[in-house]
């Protein structure tokens, strides 16, 4: 039997958040990072540039009409009590979310600031929730389309995503590592080996 799920980040891990979910006083007010750091299909906007209708500091500008994907997404921060003020995405340069339904939890760092997830207080907390999360889920920093799994004793950086990349990661003899991979591709051994929570691509 698996053992429980701790309750302090089974609530990060739950899966979609909609405007239910949403905590008074979480508005985005000036803060529009996801416009930056998030990629936009719908407009062929790749990650780690500014959308072209987002007016930093000041929102979009087409917010009425805005893309589907930009009307359904909602930041961690804006729903997630324990995440206090620190965690607000513009002040640490960071946009928290889940993919996988759920199971991988992303800390999605602003590329003119790269390095941030790794200073205090963030780093400590990012290791703690790779720590607790280690058997049900994956950590996730990406900067731009760089992706780096994060372990409680390492960080696995995995380089740029191409198009149809998985995140896959797996535990051998108690050491856990992280590759890109595509599913099918993979010899049909090591297929329930590998805990896929989905591919961001």
């Amino acid at each position: 039997m698996s053992p429980a799920k701790p309750e302090v980040e089974a609530h990060m891990i739950a899966g979609i958040i909609d405007e239910t979910n949403i905590l008074p006083g979480r508005d985005c007010g000036p803060c529009a990072l996801c416009c930056k750091v998030m990629r936009i299909e719908a407009l062929g906007k790749p990650e780690g540039i500014w959308c072209p209708h987002c007016v930093p500091g000041k929102g979009c500008r087409i917010y009425e009409t805005r893309q589907e994907e930009c009307r359904i997404f909602y930041c961690l921060w804006r729903a997630d009590p324990d995440l206090g003020d620190i965690w607000q995405p513009a002040h640490c340069k960071m946009v928290l979310y889940t993919e996988g339904m759920g199971h991988r939890l992303v800390i999605s760092v602003d590329p003119g600031n790269p390095t941030k997830w790794r200073e205090e207080p963030w780093y400590s907390q990012i290791k703690t929730w790779s720590f607790n999360l280690l058997r049900y889920g994956q950590v996730v920093v990406y900067v731009a389309n760089r992706a780096i799994v994060v372990f409680p004793n390492k960080e696995v950086d995995l380089g740029p995503l191409k198009k149809g990349d998985v995140i896959l990661t797996r535990e051998n003899d108690g050491v856990w590592d992280a590759m890109l991979a595509a599913e099918d591709q993979l010899p049909q051994n090591q297929r329930g080996v590998w805990l896929d929570t989905g591919g961001r691509l």
